[in-house]
């Protein structure tokens, strides 16, 4: 008897608001061989919310220090607009300060990281937290 194809999945879409280049070439070389996750980068705070609401992202992966506009301060704004307000935010800041972390989670990250994270790491928080997304690419429209 043939197997039943399964339906496709969408992918898991990251935007990823980092105003270094290099930064979003090495996060988008980490998780290139990743089949299943698109990355859309973003490196001016103005963009953010426009962006957000055209790509859908499953998960966004936010910097803190922005020219612009603080990390925090975008993190507002994506919990502010209905498409991404339900949206895990994963804040990747170069500081590991206990206070800062304690601060981006009462702000609305989901979680943080030190950049740059391991690949392993990385993909962790990834799956963990696209898996309860709502409102982005990984679920359905109401």
């Amino acid at each position: 008897m043939p197997e039943t194809p399964s339906p496709r999945r969408r992918p898991i879409v990251i935007l990823l608001v980092d105003d270094q280049q290099f930064v979003a070439t090495v996060v988008t070389r980490l998780l290139a061989t990743e089949t299943d996750i698109d990355v859309h980068w973003c490196s001016r705070a103005a963009d953010v919310i426009p962006l957000a609401s055209e790509i859908r992202p499953t998960v966004v992966l936010q910097d803190l220090v922005m020219p612009g506009a603080d990390g925090f301060s975008i993190i507002r704004q994506l919990r502010a607009n209905h498409t991404t307000a339900r949206t895990p935010v994963i804040v990747l800041s170069a500081n590991d300060d206990a206070a800062l972390r304690a601060r981006a989670t009462a702000e609305g990250a989901a979680d943080y990281l030190v950049k740059l994270p391991q690949k392993s790491d990385l993909l962790v928080a990834i799956r963990r937290h696209s898996r309860g997304a709502s409102g982005g690419a990984g679920s359905d429209p109401a």
